[in-house]
């Protein structure tokens, strides 16, 4: 039977169990009536058959999806490659000029490094192609902030400064008095003896070495949110009587 015959016999059965279950009144006559409607129905409503009917026309659905985003894909890559535009394919998703195109259903979306650009409503391989260079088009047209870009680098180096004293055991053990007191034995070792907790000092700040020695791992950039980190940083380290652009990496 087809998914079709399947619903039909489905809403007789229904039918029949409602006339079963209605309190209105009824003849013996009749109720046999409905019972038989009910019977034939039922007999003819196989679970097991309709599971695997439901399975077949999943399976076929599914391919038909599966089928669609591979044509969306070549097209795609083939409108690339005639611009001239670098592109690779990987398993999971495209490499298409700067971006990265992930198949999100009938959705495509960009990325740029772990940023999400923008998300673009297109089936047609050829019409996401068109919109992808638009993307571009207006990434490029975008003003460029020398200084933006050098915070940024900044920002990265930093970042990989203390990645890279961690790989290669660059580091420093914990000062003693931020180590654990609360096991047995901890005292003996002066653990915890002397630290300070910041938040019952005024405006939250603590002057106490947290590192060790004097090294520089976050230094803000003078935009966005960072900005008003920079400002706290700078009303900290002048609390504590470091300057504004100390070289350290308390607080």
């Amino acid at each position: 039977m087809s998914i079709a015959q399947y619903e039909k016999a489905l809403s007789g059965l229904t039918r029949a169990i409602r006339q079963l279950g209605s309190k209105k009144e009824t003849t013996d006559r009749e109720r046999r009536d409905i019972l038989k409607k009910a019977q034939n129905a039922a007999q003819l409503v196989l679970i097991d058959d309709l599971i695997s009917e439901i399975q077949t026309e999943l399976n076929d659905v599914e391919q038909k999806i599966e089928e669609s985003l591979k044509q969306r894909r070549e097209q795609l890559l083939i409108a690339a490659r005639d611009s001239g535009t670098p592109h690779k394919r990987f398993t999971d998703y495209d490499r298409v000029g700067i971006f990265k195109v992930t198949y999100k259903g009938q959705k495509i979306q960009l990325d740029i490094g772990s940023e999400i650009l923008m998300t673009i409503e297109e089936t047609n391989g050829d019409k996401a192609f068109d919109a992808i260079n638009k993307a571009a088009q207006e990434l490029e047209s975008t003003p460029f902030s020398r200084d933006e870009f050098f915070a940024t680098i900044k920002s990265a180096f930093g970042y990989a400064r203390a990645d890279g004293n961690i790989r290669e055991g660059r580091i420093v053990p914990v000062p003693v008095h931020l180590r654990d007191s609360h096991y047995g034995g901890a005292k003996e070792f002066g653990h915890g003896e002397g630290y300070v907790y910041s938040h019952n000092e005024a405006d939250g700040v603590a002057e106490q070495d947290y590192l060790g020695i004097d090294r520089l791992y976050y230094d803000p950039a003078d935009r966005g949110f960072e900005s008003e980190l920079r400002t706290r940083l700078q009303a900290i380290r002048k609390k504590l009587g470091r300057g504004s652009t100390a070289n350290e990496s308390t607080s």
